[in-house]
């Protein structure tokens, strides 16, 4: 609900519990014999001046909502007071830019394509200024606000329609505050008392979308050099959205929380957190055998074959403990050589598929060059002539 700034009991530093005093005394002629419970369990201050009431159940809060009622509840707080429903904010992604927000009749037409009861859906609007998007840019993302968590998890579970589009949503959940100026957590930059301004991407002295480094990542909070102060992998961000989700266990639930069971399911795992190992359970030996294999510094294997010709692989574990499976262990004659673990492992190989009979060797005939010719000597009268071997023909090969 929204307090009035002149409201004559109720001021921005009045005292929490003066003001849960106030608005008890106000609920408490509403009560009658078929009236739930009215009493308060929770106050919450917002940074607008705006206050929420929490009421013991829903059947409470309807009760007071019902107008003659709730004219009755805000007479009694001077009439300085305005009871608003609670909004359930829904993110649609990829809504295409030439949509028509500002039209008074799309509310009513989601509803009608959607299967909403009547006067659900409060409000749509652009998430990113229109006046900031790029000239290329033909999608942006919608807030869609609804009045009631069964109509907001609808959309959810089953998507929304819109313009004969089936557009996928989520749960608007709330994120760790950072400054836009400094890049620090828990403040706003209108509350920011840095001077200068500091790069979300670079960290250099300068706002992000006047950034012209190019590959340069620098995170204020965690020092990295691998991602910037707006990345939401960076590990203070898990952490600190970790610490929000333990202050709103609702911000972990992909739905809004209801009397149904299946809204009540948790988000799984971040994906920036670490693995947990886990493995099928398996018995005393198994377990110490497995441990034996993987954690060993000085395991060798070497690939071998059995008597029957299958190949096996060979695990050898030097100075381990006997194996009373291992007859090998329990021989007389290893008590002076170094205890060894020793396990076979057999396996097979697929056959070899067969490509086609083999290939016949080619045959390439090479003809020889003849020798060079060498000159012959001139011989003397009285000398003999020798006749020359005359050189091989191919064919004589």
């Amino acid at each position: 609900m929204d307090i009035d700034p002149d409201h004559p009991n109720i001021k921005e530093d009045t005292p929490r519990n003066e003001v849960i005093k106030l608005l008890q005394q106000a609920l408490t002629p509403l009560e009658d014999n078929s009236a739930p419970s009215l009493k308060i369990k929770a106050l919450t201050k917002l940074r607008n001046g705006g206050l929420v009431l929490e009421l013991p159940s829903a059947e409470a809060v309807n009760w007071v909502k019902e107008p003659s009622r709730k004219e009755s509840f805000l007479k009694k707080l001077d009439g300085k007071a305005q009871v608003k429903n609670r909004l359930f904010n829904v993110v649609v992604p990829f809504v295409p830019v030439l949509t028509d927000l500002t039209n008074p009749d799309i509310l009513r037409e989601i509803e009608q394509e959607n299967g909403l009861p009547e006067e659900s859906v409060n409000g749509i609007k652009w998430i990113k200024d229109p006046a900031r998007r790029s000239f290329k840019q033909r999608v942006a993302h919608v807030l869609l606000s609804l009045i009631s968590p069964q109509a907001a998890n609808k959309i959810i579970s089953i998507g929304l329609y819109l313009n004969h589009s089936k557009l996928r949503a989520h749960k608007d959940k709330k994120e760790p505050l950072r400054c836009l100026k400094c890049q620090r957590w828990g403040h706003f930059s209108k509350d920011c008392k840095e001077e200068k301004d500091t790069c979300g991407a670079c960290g250099g002295p300068h706002r992000k979308h006047l950034c012209n480094a190019y590959q340069t990542n620098y995170c204020v909070n965690c020092k990295s050099t691998s991602h910037g102060s707006s990345d939401k992998g960076c590990p203070d961000y898990t952490k600190k959205l970790e610490e929000l989700n333990a202050k709103i266990p609702e911000n972990a639930t992909p739905y809004f929380p209801t009397n149904e069971p299946w809204t009540h399911a948790t988000l799984p795992p971040s994906q920036h957190a670490p693995i947990t190992q886990t493995r099928p359970p398996h018995d005393s030996q198994d377990m110490s055998r497995h441990h034996h294999h993987h954690h060993h510094p000085q395991v060798q294997q070497t690939l071998g074959k059995s008597s029957s010709g299958a190949l096996t692989i060979q695990q050898r574990l030097p100075n381990t403990a006997t194996d009373p499976h291992d007859p090998k262990e329990t021989a007389p004659n290893n008590t002076d050589k170094p205890k060894t673990s020793l396990y076979t492992y057999p396996f097979s190989l697929p056959p070899t598929p067969k490509i086609g009979p083999p290939l016949s060797p080619l045959r390439i005939n090479i003809t020889p060059s003849p020798p060079p010719q060498t000159p012959t000597p001139t011989l003397a009268p009285h000398d003999a002539p020798t006749q020359s071997e005359p050189p091989h023909s191919p064919e004589s090969l």
